[in-house]
């Protein structure tokens, strides 16, 4: 029993008692004090149905920000991404850019600088609402070989936010076809040269086509002066080239 209760049953109990003493004879008065007893006893049970009552309400309302909070881990970028952030579009907006059409798919060293500052762009855009970071989308890869399968694989994109995913794969020469999310993507490299390190990014806000682009590592560290933002993850492993 809660201390206010205890309070209010014992003091009208005490009431109750001394007036039963005060008038023993009248059967009447016992019964009158019974049932305020009984009234009293209900008047408190109501009480506590209210205490009980705003008990759920507020744990209704922890539920709700444990939730809200749940929800913005999965999608708003820490202190430290936003700082990479902030650093890569510093390094973007000095560096020239180089065109393309978002429907090529295989880019060359200069429109992956390009590509890669595009990217930099949306992170930083304010406008543009953040995505879940935690669902990556799997990438199917196939590679033909003179009509011969040599080389079948699926590999997870890294979100990095705003729907964007990235990813370093190694591919073979030949006639290659990427999936994701039931698009697909076919690439031809050069079937006398060795195998060799890409990166993949995919960008795919909801509503619209998703926009994939390959290029090769070497191709992009082979610019003179490439962006490489900080926002890349760590296991894409991509540092300038010394010199």
């Amino acid at each position: 029993m809660n201390q206010p209760r205890a309070w209010i049953l014992g003091g009208f109990l005490l009431t109750a008692l001394l007036l039963i003493g005060a008038f023993p004879a009248r059967a009447q008065t016992r019964l009158e004090l019974r049932q305020a007893i009984q009234t009293t006893q209900l008047v408190i049970d109501e009480a506590d149905k209210v205490i009980e009552d705003n008990k759920c309400d507020r744990g209704g309302l922890l539920l709700t920000r444990a939730r809200e909070l749940q929800e913005a881990a999965r999608t708003l970028p820490s202190e430290e991404e936003l700082a990479a952030r902030a650093a890569a579009q510093l390094d973007a907006e000095r560096l020239s850019r180089i065109p393309f059409s978002i429907d090529k798919v295989r880019l060359n060293g200069a429109e992956a600088s390009t590509a890669l500052s595009q990217i930099t762009q949306r992170l930083s855009d304010p406008n543009i609402p953040e995505s879940r970071r935690d669902i990556a989308p799997i990438c199917g890869i196939r590679t033909q070989l003179f009509g011969t399968l040599i080389a079948s694989e699926r590999r997870s994109l890294k979100p990095v936010g705003k729907n964007h995913y990235i990813a370093r794969v190694r591919l073979q020469p030949g006639d290659t076809t990427l999936r994701i999310r039931g698009n697909s993507w076919e690439v031809q490299l050069p079937k006398d040269v060795n195998a060799g390190d890409y990166l993949i990014t995919l960008y795919a806000p909801p509503g619209t086509p998703p926009e994939l682009h390959l290029f090769a590592v070497d191709d992009l560290l082979a610019e003179q002066d490439p962006h490489i933002p900080a926002w890349l993850p760590a296991e894409i492993n991509l540092s300038p080239r010394a010199g």
